[in-house]
């Protein structure tokens, strides 16, 4: 009797392991899929700020405009938006000199 009593309370340890084993393989893949999330967005934005920089070298000293974000990507986001301002204060500087 004691043997069955052993075995049943070591199955159900081994039960509870597997499960607490689970939830955090779970958690673990969330937090991976949002880290993978994140540096998806990440990437398209500096992707997207490496082509505006690519057009701006390219423009002749004397060109005032910013290449337009559609004429690029096609895209209007915040990193954009950032970007284009940075684009923007760079020609303020240009226009110093």
């Amino acid at each position: 009797m004691r043997g069955l009593v052993w075995r049943r309370r070591a199955q159900r340890k081994f039960r509870e392991r597997q499960k607490q084993k689970l939830a955090e393989s779970e958690g673990r893949a969330r937090d991976l899929q949002l880290a993978l999330e994140r540096l998806k967005m990440e990437k398209s934005a500096l992707e997207t700020r490496n082509a505006l920089l690519e057009k701006m070298a390219g423009m002749k000293p004397g060109d005032r405009q910013p290449p337009q974000i559609d004429e690029v990507t096609g895209r209007v986001g915040a990193p954009l938006l950032y970007t284009s301002h940075l684009l923007s204060r760079m020609a303020v500087y240009s226009e110093d000199e």
